[in-house]
C-alpha cells in the first residue's frame, strides 16, 4: 500500500480513512475497530481489505457521476466536471473516464455511427482542462488533471452485477482479460505515452495473460523499470523495484520474492543482467 497515513478517531479507536502523501484521502466504508483486532497484523490486514473495498464502490459511483453529464450534452459543464473532480481520487477519476470511454467508443462501434461522438467528447474533456491549467489551482487537483492520458490501447470494463465489489472492474488489452487490483497508490508520477510503451504494455501484459514474466532491453535510462511500474498504476498494483548485483544468491532472491508474493505486488528486478545465470536458474 502506498499509503502516507491513517487517520484515526481523536480518542484513537477506530480508523476512519487513509491518506497519502499527497495529502489526498480515501474514506473506509466501514471504519475498523482497533479494540476488535488489537494486534497490528490483524488490523493492518483489515486497513488493506477495506482499502481495496472502499475502492471499488467509490468507482462505481464516480462512474455513475460522470456519464450524468460527461456524455449527454453538447458541452462539458467545467464546473461541475472539476466538481466531480473533486470528489473522488485521482486513481478513480483516470479508472472513471476510461470507463466511460471505452462504453462510449463500444457503443459507437456496434451502432455503426460515426466515431466524431466520442471524438468531440475528448476535444471537450481537453479544451476545459486546457482553461483550468491557466488558472490557480491547489497542486493535487493539479497533479489529478495532468493524469487524462488517453490510453485507449486498453479498454476499461465495469460490471456492477459482480457481487464482489473488488472484481468488478477488469482490464482488456489484446486477447488479455486482467484484474484490477484496486492498491491505492496516491496521486503518482504518470509517463509519457509513446508507441514504444503501447508495445512494452501489451508484450507485458500477454506476459501476464500467460502467467509469465518479461524482461526488457534497452540502453540505461530509456524507461525500462518506469515502464514496468505505469502499467502497474494503469492496473492496479503496487510495483516493488529490487536493484540486482553480484552479491545476489538462490538464498536472498527467494526471500524478496516471499514478500510480494504474499501481498500481491508485482517484483521488478532492475539491472538483471548483472545477476550470474545459474542463480535464477536455481530460483526457478
Amino acid at each position: 500500500m502506498r499509503i502516507c497515513s491513517k487517520s484515526l478517531e481523536i480518542d484513537l479507536t477506530r480508523i476512519e480513512k487513509v491518506c497519502s502523501r499527497e495529502g489526498e484521502e480515501i474514506p473506509f466504508l466501514t471504519p475498523i475497530i482497533l479494540k476488535d483486532s488489537p494486534k497490528i497484523n490483524d488490523w493492518l490486514s483489515k486497513v488493506e481489505s477495506q482499502m481495496k473495498v472502499s475502492l471499488a464502490e467509490l468507482l462505481c459511483i464516480a462512474v455513475d457521476g460522470l456519464s450524468t453529464f460527461y456524455t449527454e450534452n453538447d458541452h462539458l459543464d467545467k464546473n461541475r466536471f472539476l466538481e466531480w473532480v473533486d470528489t473522488f481520487p485521482a486513481q478513480l477519476v483516470v479508472m472513471a473516464v476510461q470507463v466511460v470511454w471505452t462504453k462510449t467508443v463500444e457503443q459507437a462501434l456496434q451502432s455503426g455511427i460515426s466515431f466524431e461522438g466520442p471524438l468531440q467528447i475528448v476535444l471537450r474533456t481537453l479544451d476545459v482542462l486546457a482553461l483550468v491549467f491557466l488558472g490557480e489551482l491547489q497542486p493535487v487537483m493539479r497533479r489529478k488533471l495532468s493524469r487524462f492520458e488517453r490510453l485507449y490501447h486498453m479498454q476499461f470494463y465495469l460490471d456492477v452485477s459482480v457481487a464482489i465489489s473488488t472484481e468488478r472492474l477488469s482490464i482488456h488489452i489484446a486477447n488479455a482479460v486482467l484484474p484490477y487490483g484496486f492498491e491505492y497508490l496516491g496521486v503518482p508520477d504518470r509517463l509519457v505515452q509513446t508507441p514504444l510503451t503501447d508495445r512494452c504494455y501489451l508484450t507485458l501484459t500477454q506476459a501476464l495473460h500467460g502467467r509469465l514474466g518479461g524482461s526488457h532491453f534497452d540502453p540505461a535510462g530509456t524507461g525500462k523499470t518506469e515502464s514496468v511500474k505505469a502499467l502497474g498504476v494503469q492496473l492496479g498494483r503496487f510495483v516493488l523495484v529490487f536493484c540486482s548485483g553480484e552479491t545476489f544468491d538462490f538464498q536472498a532472491m527467494g526471500r524478496i520474492f516471499a514478500g510480494p508474493f504474499q501481498v500481491g505486488a508485482w517484483g521488478c528486478f532492475d539491472e538483471a543482467n548483472r545477476l550470474e545465470k545459474r542463480k535464477p536458474s536455481v530460483v526457478s
